[in-house]
């Protein structure tokens, strides 16, 4: 009796993703005789192929028995069974629609992802453009160039299988407003009141002021209750619907009332007894009223509002006529200096 080899034969099959094709691989030898046969068999299905390297794509993930078989010359064959994996490929949905931000806006975007067990999700990368932005989920980015950006998730599973999502539109990123103004005191006005000049980009739709003080609207002019320092916030939106804001602090005050009689009469009845201008609403910081007589001479000086000249000169009264009188003064709020120069008619 002669006992023949059987061949030695070792098989392998790679664990690919669902649309990749399983290459198996046997190896089959023998010490004497020749091996002159191979072939495998796929969940029961025979394959006759020659040499000992195959490929076979299944049509769903799972959990494959192949087996690998070697026969020699002498008839002599031997098998070996194994399994091949097959695994799922992630499921990735992104909300469609219409995606618009504003300049330097914070986006926000959210996915579902799962995969078939026994893979589990191991990554969520985020793709503007092509390039990587955020690993995230939610993805949270700025975009601070304005345009349109194609969007994309990868959603890749811990045995490496991959699916890409794409938004079907891409992402548009609007232009932010220019926003800023002057401001100016109104000197007219009794109560402290502020006009503003907008100093905007071109393309505003709407502009509203916070005025400060608890109040909002969209007019130019403000009028407070007190004087103060109010920051007074401008709102601008333009025709994409993207805001900004500018904020100016301002020193809120009364305005110049400012008036002076064209006579007066120092005739001890305690009646019209002084000459002096009427000033009220304003904030002076400096304060210098004159008086003169015909031939210039300055017989009267005051630095305090209100205190007025009562038709004396070096302690004697001066005779009927007109005289000149000169007023300056810096108010708080108002960049030039007011000045106002006039006569008035002593009458005894």
């Amino acid at each position: 009796m002669i006992v023949r080899h059987a061949p030695t034969i070792e098989a392998s099959a790679t664990d690919v993703c669902l649309g990749a094709p399983s290459v198996f691989e046997g190896i089959a030898s023998i010490p004497s005789g020749g091996v002159v046969n191979t072939g495998w068999t796929i969940e029961g299905i025979p394959y006759e192929m020659l040499g000992t390297t195959a490929q076979y794509q299944f049509i769903a993930a799972g959990i494959y028995t192949y087996t690998f078989r070697a026969g020699s010359n002498f008839g002599c064959v031997t098998e070996q069974t194994d399994s091949a994996f097959v695994y799922s490929l992630p499921t990735v949905d992104i909300p469609q629609g219409a995606y618009e931000f504003c300049e330097n806006q914070e986006i926000q975007l959210g996915v579902t992802a799962s995969v078939d067990n026994p893979s589990a999700i191991n990554s969520l990368t985020w793709l503007l453009d092509g390039a990587p932005i955020s690993g995230g989920n939610p993805a949270q980015f700025n975009l601070t160039d304005i345009g349109a950006y194609v969007l994309d998730v990868v959603a890749v599973s811990n045995h490496g299988c991959e699916t890409r999502a794409s938004l079907e539109q891409p992402i548009v990123v609007y232009p932010n407003p220019f926003a800023g103004f002057t401001w100016s005191i109104d000197q007219g006005n009794e109560l402290p009141a502020v006009t503003v000049l907008p100093n905007t980009s071109s393309d505003i739709t709407e502009v509203s002021y916070n005025w400060g003080d608890g109040s909002s609207d969209e007019l130019e002019f403000h009028e407070y209750d007190a004087a103060g320092s109010y920051e007074i916030t401008q709102v601008v939106t333009n025709s994409f619907g993207c805001s900004t804001s500018h904020t100016e602090l301002v020193e809120a005050y009364n305005g110049l009332q400012f008036y002076i009689p064209n006579a007066f009469t120092p005739d001890q009845n305690n009646h019209n007894e002084t000459f002096y201008p009427v000033v009220s609403g304003s904030n002076i910081t400096h304060y210098v009223f004159r008086i003169f007589n015909r031939w210039g001479e300055e017989i009267f000086t005051s630095s305090t509002p209100d205190e007025g000249w009562d038709g004396n000169y070096k302690g004697a009264p001066v005779q009927d006529g007109a005289y000149s009188w000169s007023v300056d003064m810096i108010v708080r709020g108002r960049p030039e200096l007011f000045s106002k120069k006039g006569s008035v008619i002593l009458m005894r």
